[in-house]
């Protein structure tokens, strides 16, 4: 029996019914042989044990048993039928694979495998007999006989049928094991026919494409031979058939080429091209209904192998399937292409070969026409004809191009017909040669055709050349008479140059002539220009007239043309030399004139220079006492003075140089060519222009004399500037070192240092100072000491009424007169005042200066204050601090203070009351010694500030006092409260001892009657667990677990609960800490807006003090000026 178990449990399920599928399966039949097996054993040892008890089976259930045991013979039968079927070999020829042959040996056929089938399906529908239903009945048998004592002989009968059970599992099995293993060969044989298939197309495909290069697609010259025209000859043209396209630049195929070669019929190629066409299109068609139809279904059949075998695949089958779609597919994948590419490059070299041999055709023609024209007169309309059809035939043999050189040109390649380059190479040399003869004989026919159009540009030559004679002859004749008779013009004088008197000196007399001439000589220049060459390329053209069919008549004519030409040029120019000269002759003496216009202009702007850098370089009085009662006006400042004295003396030597270069020699140059009267009027006018240039030298060196004068007093006040300067910066030193000195910057070293710096530097200012006031009387020149002013008239000049470029003798001679532009004697008169106010202002700052050294001593003895005060606020709050540090541990609220500690405390403040009272008397001595010092310092700056000074110190030393006397107190007070809680501390041990003992003896009591109930509660529990305890144990276990689970799952969710109130509670917390942050932020920023705000109105105060103190002291100091005598001057102009 156990034997029978282990069979069944190692047995596969039944195979599935074709029609029908059963629903139990191996687990169903499991299931019944172990019940059985667990009845069986069961009623053996209830036999050995009762066998008084024994039960029979009823006689319906004894009927079924046996009903099924009778048909074991039949399946033993068929069991061993199939145990005895040859084995099926999946994977049989596999050498036969591995050589990708069309014949498998060891393969069964199709039919075969249809018999297997048909004969293995029989089997299993007799096997459909045993149902599911019969399998559900044995099952609910054994389940009900595992309650039963059943008796030896119904044993014996479950026994046999669990035997029939085992033996119907095992043909079950050995049927779908066969079942599996033929459809895996029906998919096998599928594999291979789909694999030979492919193959046998494959090879087909191959052979057929080589032979459709071999004999159709590869291009040859041959292949016209064979054509059949379909297009109607030259001669069948009928008035109903109409040319496509005639003589067209862009046309492939004109009419002439057509009829000049009749053997290449278009219609002919085109259906050959198209038929070539669609067998290239099946080629791709095949191509990929191989790959995708008997290649992918047996990639399809493959896969389905390796999914459904148990076994591995053999790397046979799965090399030739890769090898199979290598070769059909990945090497096939651009064979569509590629033939498409064979079809395209055909037509490409049918196109350029027939075309080609017809332009060849058309160039010769052409050729021949040319030699044939040549022979007659040239006309322009066979010219143009002949060069646009030469330029149409080289165009469209240039837009064909070389193929060798061509990108566009098909060269296919694949790696399956490795023969193919080597077509096209000869392919592309074969078209190259036919190009090469055509372009040769079409630049043969352009040649020709430009020698022709050569003798038609001689003729061109000679007639434009004869017009061009013509114009220019009458444009020299209208330029003669032109420059004879000069311009008639209403405005303006068109007369011709006149040399006789002053009055050509005049620039609007011959103005139109003299503006007109350089017109005229450059109309006659580019007449010449023209001219020149004209009558060198007329005589060569007519030169080249020399060729048959020429009119002599035109010939004699063009002669006649070119020589009145050459006559009329010779009289222009000689009357253009004549005019000219005088021409140069006036402009030589306009020349002069204008040179003396010129140079009186530059002296009369260097007169204007200097007397306007006089003005403004002159010294002007800066302090002035008769002010108007309102301010002037602002001035505007007027720019630097760019020149110099010595610079203005060398201008003035240059233009002396100018007129000797300018108006002397060229005067002296022109005098034999000009009438007495001019010559003398420019003599005059040179020599009033030098006396202006000696005069206007004069001024500058006086000019030079003030310029002296104006640097010393600019020397004078920036160095009075300058020690102002210094002086305030002092200032602001002893003001920044004594304000360091309040606020406790410096230290002793560091002011004593700063003592001595600003002390040195305080001595030298009052010395550099002192030197510079001794020194200034002797620095400052006067110009009224200058030589030249004597001998200058002392008197404004008269203004001259500007007369732009129209000058003349009487206005140079009146500009000639020397004259000064103001008094000397009044500009040292502002001088010597300026000097005297720059020495009173340095001496009250140097007054101010030591005022300012005064108060820093000031701040010294105030600084001597604060530093005392330092170590006595620190021993103050150090006391304050420990007898705060006693309170605050007496008054702590958490924790009362017992007796001892108490006592502690006291002692403590005792001795902190003695220590911090002798430091606190040795620290105020001193301060009040230097507050005395403070009090008994005399300062020569204000009163307010000294006031200031010593009552905010005198202030402070009064607030630590009033804290000394306060700290006192504090002491006294803290005393006392230290008493009065050790009386309270006494009071209250007593009555906790009292409460102590009430509490021992109650506790005593209640501990006794709880130790009673606790024993009778026990005896009660003992016995009623004992009554139920066989009962209640399962259920505990049960309860306990489910209770265990659910404390878990609360006490998780409690903490959870827990986790989240306390993030959320510390969320709030966060909040309410960042809002009272915020609340301090906002108050610290109002305290310290209101600190600013006082400091701010502090320093305006202290501002508006120091201004009105500054407003005092300038009062003072301006006082003494008001006696002194205040001069001013002007330059008065006329």
């Amino acid at each position: 029996m156990p034997e029978g178990t282990d069979a069944s449990a190692s047995s596969g399920s039944p195979p599935d019914a074709s029609t029908t599928p059963e629903p139990t399966g191996d687990t169903g039949v499991r299931d019944i042989l172990a019940i059985a097996d667990q009845v069986l054993s069961l009623e053996r040892r209830h036999a050995n044990e009762k066998p008084e008890n024994d039960e029979a089976l009823e006689w319906h259930e004894v009927i079924e048993l046996q009903a099924f045991s009778e048909r074991k013979a039949w399946i033993e039968e068929k069991t061993k039928f199939l145990e005895q079927l040859p084995p099926i070999e999946v994977f049989a020829g596999l050498d036969a694979v591995r050589a990708s042959a069309t014949e498998v040996p060891g393969l069964p056929s199709r039919a075969q495998l249809q018999e297997w089938r048909e004969e293995h399906d029989r089997i299993e529908k007799e096997t459909e007999v045993f149902d599911s239903g019969e399998y559900k009945k044995l099952k609910k048998f054994t389940k009900a006989a595992a309650q039963r004592n059943l008796s030896p002989a119904d044993t014996d009968l479950i026994e046999m049928t669990l035997t029939t059970i085992y033996a119907l599992d095992k043909l079950m099995h050995l049927l779908r094991d066969r079942s599996d293993n033929l459809d895996l060969l029906g998919v096998r044989i599928t594999w291979e026919e789909r694999r030979i298939a492919a193959w046998k197309d494959l090879h087909k495909l191959l052979d057929d494409l080589r032979a459709f290069l071999s004999t159709r697609v590869r291009w040859s010259s041959a292949v016209y031979e064979t054509l059949d025209p379909d297009d109607p000859s030259p001669a069948e043209y009928t008035p109903e058939y109409t040319p496509k396209r005639r003589n067209s630049i862009v046309s492939m195929n004109s009419e002439s080429s057509r009829a000049s070669i009749p053997g290449f019929s278009r219609g002919a190629r085109h259906k050959l091209a198209e038929a070539l066409s669609q067998e290239a299109a099946q080629f791709a068609s095949r191509t990929s209904s191989l790959r995708h139809t008997k290649i992918a279904l047996a990639g399809k059949a493959i896969d389905k192998l390796i999914d459904d075998s148990r076994k591995p695949v053999p790397d046979e089958l799965l090399d030739e399937q890769e090898k199979l779609e290598n070769e059909g597919i990945t090497e096939m994948e651009d064979i569509g292409k590629f033939v498409m590419q064979m079809v395209m490059q055909w037509k490409k070299a049918d196109e350029f070969y027939v075309e080609t041999l017809k332009d060849k055709s058309e160039a010769q023609n052409l050729f021949e026409e040319i030699e044939v024209a040549k022979l007659g007169h040239p006309t322009a309309r066979q010219d143009a004809s002949f060069m646009s059809r030469t330029s149409v035939l080289h165009k469209r043999l240039l837009l064909r191009g070389n193929p060798a050189q061509s990108p566009m040109f098909p060269k296919p390649e694949h790696h399956l017909f490795p023969e193919q380059a080597g077509f096209t190479d000869d392919l592309v040399q074969q078209l190259s040669s036919e190009m090469a003869s055509a372009l040769q004989q079409v630049r043969k026919t352009e040649q020709c055709a430009k020698e022709y159009h050569a003798l038609l540009e001689a003729v061109r030559q000679v007639e434009a050349v004869c017009k061009s004679a013509s114009e220019l002859s009458s444009k020299y004749q209208s330029i003669t008479g032109r420059l004879e008779n000069g311009f008639a013009a209403a405005t303006g004088d068109g007369t011709p140059p006149d040399l006789s008197t002053e009055a050509c000196l005049d620039s609007t007399r011959h103005s139109l002539f003299l503006s007109l001439f350089p017109s005229l000589v450059q109309e006659l220049q580019e007449a010449n220009d023209e001219a020149v060459p004209l009558l060198s390329s007329g005589r060569a053209a007519l030169l080249h007239l020399d060729f048959p069919g020429v009119n002599p008549q035109f010939k004699a004519d063009s002669v006649a043309t070119i020589d009145a030409l050459e006559s009329s040029r010779g009289v222009a120019i000689h009357a253009k030399d004549s005019v000219a000269s005088r021409i140069t002759t006036l402009n030589q003496v306009r020349k002069v004139w204008s040179a003396v216009d010129q140079l009186f202009h530059e002296t009369d702007d260097v007169r204007s220079e200097i007397v306007d850098a006089m003005s403004r370089q002159m010294w002007r009085q800066q302090v002035r006492h008769d002010a108007p009662p309102t301010p002037d006006s602002p001035t505007m400042s007027l720019p630097a003075v760019t020149v110099s004295p010595a610079e203005v003396l060398d201008r003035l030597a240059l233009i002396r140089g100018r007129i000797t270069q300018d108006v002397s020699s060229p005067l002296s140059a022109v005098n034999l060519s000009l009438s007495p009267a001019l010559r003398a009027y420019l003599i005059t006018s040179s020599s009033a222009l030098e006396t202006y240039v000696n005069t206007t030298s004069d001024t500058a060196r006086f000019w030079e004399a003030v310029q002296r004068q104006a640097t010393m007093m600019s020397t004078v006040r920036d160095e009075v500037h300058s020690f102002q300067i210094s002086i305030e910066d002092l200032k602001v030193r002893y003001d920044k070192a004594a304000q360091d000195v309040f606020a406790g910057v410096l230290d002793e070293d560091s002011i004593v240092e700063t003592e001595g710096t600003l002390t040195g530097d305080l001595a030298t200012m009052r010395s550099n100072v002192q030197g510079f006031l001794d020194e200034l009387p002797r620095r400052v020149p006067f110009v009224d000491d200058v030589k030249i002013v004597n001998a200058m008239e002392r008197s404004s000049p008269k203004r001259r009424t500007s007369v732009g470029g129209n000058i003349n003798l009487d206005i140079i001679q009146q500009a000639a007169q020397p004259s000064l532009p103001f008094d000397p004697a009044a500009l040292d008169k502002g001088v010597r005042t300026d000097s005297n106010t720059y020495s009173m202002m340095l001496s009250g700052a140097l007054k101010a200066l030591e005022s300012k050294a005064d108060y820093f001593l000031l701040a010294k003895k105030a600084h001597a204050v604060d530093v005392a005060l330092e170590p006595l606020a620190n021993f103050l709050t150090q006391a304050s601090d420990a007898v705060a540090s006693i309170q605050t541990t007496l008054n702590q609220g958490e924790k009362r203070l017992s007796s001892e500690r108490l006592g502690e405390l006291s002692t403590s403040l005792d001795e902190v009351a003695a220590t911090h009272e002798a430091s606190i008397q040795r620290a105020l001595s001193p301060v009040q010694k230097a507050l005395h010092a403070l009090h008994s310092a005399s300062v020569a700056s204000e009163v307010g500030a000294r006031d200031a000074v010593v009552s905010a110190r005198q202030k402070a030393v009064e607030n630590v006092e009033a804290e000394v006397v306060s700290w006192r107190k504090g002491i006294v007070s803290l005393k006392q409260q230290i008493i009065d809680a050790q009386k309270t501390e006494l009071n209250r041990l007593a009555e906790e001892a009292r409460l102590r003992e009430e509490q021992e003896r109650l506790e005593v009591e209640a501990e006794a009657l709880r130790a009673r109930e606790a024993a009778a509660a026990a005896e009660a529990e003992r016995l009623e667990a004992l009554e139920r305890a066989r009962v209640e144990r399962e259920k505990a276990e049960a309860e306990d677990r489910q209770r265990r689970e659910q404390e878990r799952a609360e006490a998780e969710e409690g903490e959870r609960l827990e986790r989240l109130a306390r993030e959320r509670a510390e969320a709030a917390e966060a909040e309410e800490r960042e809002r009272q942050e915020c609340e301090r932020a906002e108050a610290e920023e109002r305290e310290r807006r209101a600190a600013a705000d006082r400091a701010l109105r502090q320093a305006e105060e202290t501002q508006r003090l120091e201004a009105l103190r500054l407003a005092e002291e300038s009062a003072i100091t301006d006082s003494p000026l008001e006696t002194v005598e205040e001069v001013s001057f002007a330059i008065s102009d006329s």
